[in-house]
């Protein structure tokens, strides 16, 4: 016959002999002092938080640029020192070209100075400063309002160094054969600063109309004056033309002449 035994299990489910604190951290019993409530965390708290961009930056290898701190307003500039005698002297000093001395329309006489099989339609002064930079010419400067006597509407010119191991002459044949290699197009004076009205794309350089019996490009850079003088360009240099028109006058009506008496004399 079975012979049932009792077995005592700890683990029993059955088992009452707990404490409600265990259960319920509101409750403080003589057994166990009440337990702080239990702290919820979320996953993306304990993670720390990541720009995707900044995440795909550092996979690739790449570090992000740091973001510049504000100082405070800029300190002003320092003044730029005024030239010295010395630098005066050795800048007056310094070789002049213009773009007339290439200009194959003109002669001697109208300001040209290097033969006519280096000589290019319409030279302009950035692109000779270009060419003075492939020939390797030292102390170079480019004065882009300075305009020749006989070639006012195409204002620019350079300043360079001559070597001592050259002549001038040879310099300008070499800057004649970078300018035949280069020749002017339309689209090169927009390489000069001008008019914001005139840099962007809404404007296309246009040839300037060629003046009967006068010498002068039809290419010309945006500030010269032959373009600040044509109507679809001049209000981009005049804002208010309404307010440079000269004040008139009033017109005096006219006087009657007074009549003629002849007086014959008896």
């Amino acid at each position: 016959m079975p012979q049932l035994e009792e077995i005592e299990d700890i683990d029993d489910i059955d088992n009452m002999d707990f404490d409600l604190a265990e259960f319920d951290p509101s409750l403080k019993t003589p057994i166990a002092p009440a337990r702080p409530k239990p702290k919820v965390e979320r996953s993306q708290d304990s993670e720390p938080q990541t720009d995707p961009f900044q995440q795909m930056m550092a996979n690739m290898g790449m570090k992000m640029p740091e973001m510049p701190v504000d100082q405070g307003p800029m300190p002003d500039l320092p003044e730029m020192p005024e030239p010295t005698a010395e630098e005066m002297a050795r800048f007056k000093s310094l070789n002049i070209i213009y773009p007339c001395y290439f200009d194959k329309n003109r002669s001697v006489k109208q300001g040209r100075r290097v033969p006519l099989d280096k000589c290019i339609a319409n030279p302009l002064a950035k692109t000779i400063l270009d060419a003075c930079r492939f020939i390797r010419l030292r102390d170079l400067v480019f004065e882009p309002e300075k305009t020749h006597p006989q070639d006012y509407g195409n204002p620019g010119r350079i300043r360079f160094d001559l070597p001592k191991t050259t002549n001038k002459r040879k310099v300008l044949n070499d800057i004649g054969t970078y300018l035949q290699r280069h020749e002017t197009k339309l689209s090169d004076v927009k390489k000069y600063p001008g008019p914001p009205e005139l840099m962007g794309n809404q404007y296309t350089p246009q040839v300037v109309p060629k003046v009967k019996g006068f010498k002068m490009n039809t290419i010309v850079p945006l500030h010269s004056p032959f373009t600040m003088k044509n109507p679809e360009t001049a209000s981009a240099y005049v804002k208010d033309p309404v307010d440079d028109v000269p004040e008139q006058k009033p017109v005096a009506p006219k006087k009657m002449p007074k009549p003629k008496v002849q007086r014959i004399r008896m």
